[in-house]
């Protein structure tokens, strides 16, 4: 189910990241939208192949249609931590 995103960084904030990146790959795999729910804050934006942005109430909706992955899998590029915010950088497929 997991794929990259589960090795530590050796940084505990960092590593917090991780662990939910790995909650997020379960979430989708299992169909637990009220997880995605909590995993998102209201500014989370998802930006697709083909460059269109969609905003956290869009990918909710998706999600909320019982869509369900037999695998996901998620490489993380570079987390860069901003006092209380995080942004990453990867791949998610």
């Amino acid at each position: 189910v997991v794929g990259p995103a589960t090795r530590s960084s050796g940084d505990p904030d960092a590593d917090a990241i991780l662990t939910a990146e790995r909650r997020w790959l379960i979430a989708h795999t299992t169909g637990d939208t009220a997880l995605l729910d909590e995993l998102m804050g209201e500014e989370y934006r998802l930006v697709t192949t083909d460059g269109v942005v969609r905003g956290r109430d869009d990918v909710l909706r998706a999600s909320y249609g019982g869509r369900t992955w037999d695998l996901a899998r998620s490489v993380v590029d570079q987390i860069q931590l901003h006092g209380d915010t995080a942004v990453v950088f990867g791949r998610y497929w």
